[in-house]
């Protein structure tokens, strides 16, 4: 049965603005997400590359990723987790973790890989992504994994900054393609365990 989180935000967020009675609520998602995971992936990832990336190869990219037939594989196949999160019963973002191999860079084997952490551009700065790094984290710990890795793009910033703030640290790098595009992507470690690098 799907676990479900639900806090009342009461605490100022990182632009010091309240959301102060905004309830949010981080859940597993189920075959009935697959539109809002499909629609809030695609927006974010061509908010993201469409200006540094060739439009024919960011349409097949979205297609092969983040149609509702893709998404609907990724949730039915084992090892593969999603987080949704909700603002008022709204869908702002979500968070796309599993058990996969370790790329060489990362110090362990143990690990699990946070693939993909989208929030919609207006419902970000608000801690969205930072609840949904934590949720992953206490879902990660519960698997027994030591750890967890991602890459991200080495020109994204913002992206890097906030990964930084949640104590993800940069190991090595790795190539991401779309299409004919290769880009570098930086990748980031966090320990869940004392004691592990």
């Amino acid at each position: 049965m799907p676990r479900s989180v639900r806090c009342l935000v009461v605490a100022p967020t990182d632009r010091g603005e309240s959301m102060c009675g905004d309830e949010i609520e981080i859940r597993e998602a189920s075959l009935d997400d697959i539109g809002i995971l499909a629609t809030i992936g695609s927006k974010s990832f061509r908010d993201a590359y469409q200006e540094h990336s060739n439009a024919e190869d960011l349409r097949t990219h979205l297609e092969e990723n983040f149609s509702a037939d893709a998404v609907r594989d990724e949730i039915e196949q084992h090892g593969r987790q999603y987080l949704v999160v909700s603002v008022n019963g709204r869908p702002g973002g979500f968070a796309k973790f599993r058990s996969a191999m370790c790329p060489s860079g990362v110090p362990t084997v143990d690990a699990m890989e946070l693939q993909q952490l989208y929030v919609l551009a207006d419902m970000q700065r608000h801690g969205l992504g930072r609840r949904l790094v934590d949720a992953v984290r206490v879902r990660a710990g519960e698997s027994e994994a030591n750890g967890l890795w991602l890459s991200v793009w080495e020109d994204a910033d913002w992206a890097i900054e906030f990964y930084q703030k949640c104590g993800f640290v940069e190991v090595d790098t790795t190539d991401f393609a779309v299409g004919s595009t290769t880009y570098t992507d930086l990748l980031m470690w966090l320990p869940l365990t004392a004691g592990t690098d």
